[in-house]
């Protein structure tokens, strides 16, 4: 897909029927990719005297605010701004404040973005008269090392993530619980609060439960892509698939808007499940057969996926590595969503107490 297929959405003629769009983009210690990053929105489809870049550094360490400085330098739409609270939402939120356009696309510093990104998630916010858009969060390998390519491949395959590839030829936008960043009219911010400060992770998709649970729209487009770069190593992929367990759980203890999916539970649930099975199994001989069947199934399906790996990545280290990859990321994901689920149990036994607690003081007082 190229630009011209994205400028076919939009609207034509003078540049002032175009809205204005402010790219906004929180970032910390991120040297290896923004560099990228930042040519792939310059290149954009969109006008360019119609679009311009805040990006948040949270007080990097690394080099990137360097690289950020020199991008400002050559090119009049790029603006840093200091986050000194080095968190995600404090950067959002102040790069949507300084923002002047009436359309506030939101993107990651670990992805690039096609030419019709920008010009096709206006077109669709406009012509649908949605409040949030976005499309598919695709994954591309950073290096050819056979573990990162496994990793990329974990992403998208039916074992993983399902992260897929944009389709061209699916131009029907649906309506979805969340996006990848997402395209916004700026009035959402006015009308629905801004990012939640409280959460370190997983404020998007709490932004996203909360304009749903007022009524907003959000659409996912198909036919639009995002170029996302995962981790590279095993330890970082491991602690991010076990932080993606998680986050949900630990972000639900602190706000009162709705975040579990059924995806969500069931991972949390796995983990006492299997524990339950195994110790009736000591004792029950069907248990014991169910769980060799269950078991031998679960291993043929990801050493076929290895198979399937090696042939899409044309290596067979990467079809080696595709079974471990999926054996910690599954149960990372499982034990971070039990670990979380617990820290919510007991964060809703502390507040049941406290309020428990409260009410008691309330009636000694009044008697």
């Amino acid at each position: 897909m190229n630009a011209r297929d994205g400028l076919s959405l939009i609207p034509r003629g003078a540049a002032r029927e175009w809205p204005f769009v402010s790219v906004v983009v929180p970032c910390r210690n991120e040297r290896a990719h923004i560099e990228e990053m930042l040519q792939s929105v310059i290149q954009s489809g969109y006008p360019r005297e119609r679009f311009e870049v805040i990006v948040a550094d949270g007080m990097s360490t690394d080099g990137t605010r360097a690289i950020l400085d020199a991008a400002a330098a050559r090119d009049g739409r790029i603006r840093v701004l200091d986050n000194h609270a080095g968190r995600k939402p404090e950067g959002l939120n102040a790069a949507i404040e300084a923002a002047r356009g009436s359309v506030v696309v939101r993107m990651d510093a670990h992805s690039t973005y096609p030419p019709n990104y920008i010009p096709d998630c206006v077109a669709a916010l406009i012509e649908f008269q949605a409040d949030n858009v976005g499309g598919v969060q695709a994954s591309i390998p950073t290096s050819g090392d056979p573990l990162a390519q496994a990793i990329c491949l974990f992403y998208s395959g039916r074992l993983g993530l399902r992260r897929g590839r944009a389709s061209a030829a699916d131009r029907v936008p649906r309506p979805a619980e969340t996006v990848y960043c997402g395209c916004f009219r700026r009035d959402v911010f006015s009308r629905f609060g801004w990012f939640d400060t409280r959460l370190t992770r997983g404020q998007d998709r709490e932004f996203n439960a909360r304009i749903r649970a007022h009524g907003g729209t959000i659409l996912f487009l198909p036919w639009v892509e995002a170029l996302y770069r995962p981790r590279t190593t095993m330890m970082a992929h491991a602690r991010y698939m076990f932080l993606s367990g998680a986050v949900p759980f630990v972000a639900q203890s602190k706000v009162d808007t709705r975040l579990l999916s059924l995806r969500n539970k069931i991972a949390a649930a796995t983990l006492p499940m299997t524990a339950a099975a195994a110790a009736f199994a000591v004792t029950t001989p069907i248990l014991q057969v169910l769980g060799v069947v269950a078991g031998s199934a679960y291993l043929t399906a990801s050493l076929a996926g290895g198979v399937m790996a090696g042939a899409r990545g044309r290596s067979v280290a990467v079809g080696l590595w595709y079974p471990p990859v999926v054996w910690v990321s599954q149960s990372l994901y499982v034990c971070g969503a039990f670990i979380g689920a617990a820290g919510l149990s007991a964060a809703h036994v502390g507040r049941l107490v406290g309020k428990s607690n409260l009410d008691t003081r309330k009636s000694q007082q009044r008697t």
